[in-house]
């Protein structure tokens, strides 16, 4: 298997929705988001085609032609599977997400875009992070990669808790 990491462009973008929509609407949300707010997390990660293109479409284009935001997407033989994305200020790198489609997941190309993302952190910046509090899958991963839990509790996600975690 043959995987790229590379910057995200413009033509990226309606295959970036699919693959949010898909992994928010996958097995792993369904146990994570409240069953109170799960039919509105339904409703909001159904693809929409009016929502791509008035909402979504437009702030990730903004997004890649912000200097600060930095998006990267993983191919397997030319096919994007995944994607993740970062902003980084002058004092952090913020992992803002990161999504690989459902059938190509467990093959460490989540790694490989988690480990990109990593890598333009500045020496002594921190790096910083949301999940979900219930996700011990991925906490337990970022604790591998010498995240701490922060006592900064961040909004909830559809009311359901959140925790931040940092790396210096």
């Amino acid at each position: 298997m043959n995987v790229v990491i590379r910057p995200a462009t413009e033509g990226d973008i309606e295959t970036i929705y699919a693959i949010s929509c898909a992994v928010h609407l996958g097995p792993l949300y369904k146990q994570l988001i409240t069953l109170e707010r799960y039919g509105d997390f339904v409703e909001r990660f159904t693809p929409n085609p009016d929502y791509f293109a008035e909402t979504y479409q437009p702030r990730i284009k903004q997004r890649l032609a912000d200097p600060e935001w930095f998006y990267w997407v993983a191919e397997v033989d030319g096919i994007v599977c995944g994607f993740t994305l970062a902003r980084q200020t002058d004092d952090v790198l913020e992992l803002k997400g990161l999504f690989v489609d459902e059938i190509f997941q467990g093959q460490g190309i989540g790694k490989q875009l988690f480990e990109t993302s990593c890598s333009i952190a500045r020496p002594g910046q921190t790096i910083l992070l949301e999940v979900i509090s219930e996700n011990k899958r991925a906490i337990d991963i970022y604790v591998r990669q010498g995240f701490e839990q922060t006592d900064e509790t961040p909004k909830p996600f559809f009311d359901t808790p959140m925790i931040r975690m940092e790396k210096h």
